[in-house]
């Protein structure tokens, strides 16, 4: 089932004033009964063919390179694959940061910032505490001593140049899916909307792509 766009709802409605249209979706919809609504969907069956031999010949270039994916890798593409067979986009969309989120590996912080760390550390020593709750407390701020996984994200964002992805950069690209991702999976009342998170499937899908190609050597190619 396909979904029409915001110009299409406004053009079914525009057809007949005395109806509003609204897309036809799974689930709970409160509306006005004025006026009166309409509900709209796509549905078409299609056949997707497949160049044959354009298909061997991306075996045969991937088979000349002698990959050898690494675990990270065949998680990454196991998320990828998965995330096609979503109920929805939502769903699809943390599925795909799922596989990026694979691919990252957080590196430690700079030295003066490990030093400070520790200094944070020894001062907690120091306190009047329960002793469970020093021990939280100590090895949560032991913890920062790795990079974040925004901060690493980016940086792995960066090894795929000056491609783009939606018409921006990969570190933005990313840095923006992630925020989406944060409010979407920690329940933030600002979530997303539905249009929001469609905007980004698609791209994403083609940066998960791109990383993984990237990361065995393959060229990857942007939007």
């Amino acid at each position: 089932m396909g979904w029409l766009s915001p110009a299409g709802l406004e053009l079914v409605s525009a057809a007949n004033p005395a109806v509003r249209a609204y897309n036809d979706i799974a689930g709970l919809q409160v509306l006005s009964q004025s006026p009166q609504p309409v509900f709209c969907r796509v549905q078409a069956t299609a056949i997707a063919g497949k160049n044959g031999d354009a298909i061997a010949a991306h075996v045969r270039e991937a088979f000349s390179h002698h990959a050898d994916p690494d675990e990270r890798s065949l998680l990454a593409c196991e998320m990828y694959a998965a995330s096609h067979f979503m109920p929805s986009e939502d769903s699809r969309f943390l599925m795909l940061m799922i596989a990026v989120e694979a691919l990252i590996e957080a590196g430690t912080r700079s030295a003066a910032q490990v030093e400070a760390i520790d200094g944070l550390v020894e001062h907690l020593a120091s306190l009047s505490l329960p002793e469970e709750e020093r021990r939280s407390l100590t090895q949560t701020i032991a913890g920062l001593k790795t990079e974040s996984i925004n901060s690493a994200g980016k940086r792995l964002a960066a090894t795929l140049g000056d491609r783009t992805y939606a018409g921006k950069s990969p570190k933005r690209f990313f840095r923006d899916c992630y925020d989406a991702r944060s409010d979407l999976v920690h329940g933030n009342l600002g979530r997303p909307g539905t249009e929001t998170i469609r905007g980004l499937v698609g791209p994403l899908e083609h940066f998960v792509r791109d990383l993984v190609l990237e990361r065995n050597g393959f060229q990857p190619r942007g939007d």
